[in-house]
C-alpha cells in the first residue's frame, strides 16, 4: 500500500502540476522538489522517533495521517496547485517515511532462517506496487479527475491501515523474541 501511493503520487507529481494546473516545467519541478525535501525532513524525524513510538504506530499513523491529507484534496477537488503542493507533498513525504521504515520492520519479522527469502519476497510486492501505482494515477485521472486519483489513494491508506491492525511490533525486542 505504501508504495502503491508513493510512487503513484510521486511521480505524477510534476506532471499533474503541468497538466491540471497549467504550470510551466520550471515551476512544476520546483513544487516537485518540495516533496522531495520533505521526504528527507520527515524520514530524518521518523529515524530520530521510530524506536521510542514503535514501527506498527509508525507505519498505521504514517497510513492515517496521509489518508486524512489526500482526502482532503479529494473532498475539496484540490482545486489549486498551491493545495496539492502542501497536502500532497506531505502526504508523499510521510509515505516516503513509511517506505525507509519497512526496510527496517520487514526483515526483523521473519525468522532468521527465512529473512532473506521473505525479504526477497515482500521487496517483488513492492516493486510491482511501484509499477502499479503511477499506471493507475494515468488511468484514473484521464477517466474520472485529479479528485478521484486521491480519493483511489485514500482507500488503498485505509486498506494499509487496517492491515497494520494486525502487524507484529518489534520494538525494543530482540530479533528472536519476535520470530524465534
Amino acid at each position: 500500500m505504501t508504495y502503491f501511493v508513493y510512487y503513484g503520487l510521486g511521480t505524477w507529481l510534476p506532471s499533474l502540476y503541468a497538466t491540471v494546473y497549467h504550470m510551466g516545467v520550471r515551476s512544476s519541478l520546483k513544487y516537485g522538489s518540495v516533496t522531495n525535501a520533505l521526504v528527507v525532513v520527515i524520514g530524518i524525524i521518523a529515524a530520530l522517533l521510530v524506536d521510542k513510538l514503535g514501527r506498527k504506530l509508525w507505519i498505521g499513523a504514517s497510513f492515517v495521517i496521509s489518508a486524512v491529507l489526500l482526502l482532503s484534496l479529494a473532498l475539496l477537488g484540490a482545486k489549486t496547485a498551491s493545495s496539492v503542493v502542501i497536502f500532497g507533498s506531505l502526504a508523499c513525504a510521510i509515505l516516503g517515511s513509511n517506505a525507509t521504515m519497512l526496510y527496517l520492520y520487514t526483515p526483523e519479522i521473519y525468522p532468521t532462517r527465512m529473512r532473506a527469502a521473505g525479504t526477497g519476497l515482500a521487496t517483488s510486492w513492492l516493486r510491482l506496487a511501484s509499477a502499479a501505482g503511477p499506471f493507475v494515477v494515468g488511468y484514473v485521472i484521464k477517466g474520472y479527475g485529479i479528485a478521484a486519483v486521491f480519493f483511489t489513494f485514500v482507500v488503498v491508506l485505509l486498506v494499509g491501515a487496517i492491515a497494520t491492525l494486525g502487524a507484529t511490533e518489534t520494538r525494543r525486542k530482540q530479533l528472536e523474541e519476535i520470530n524465534p
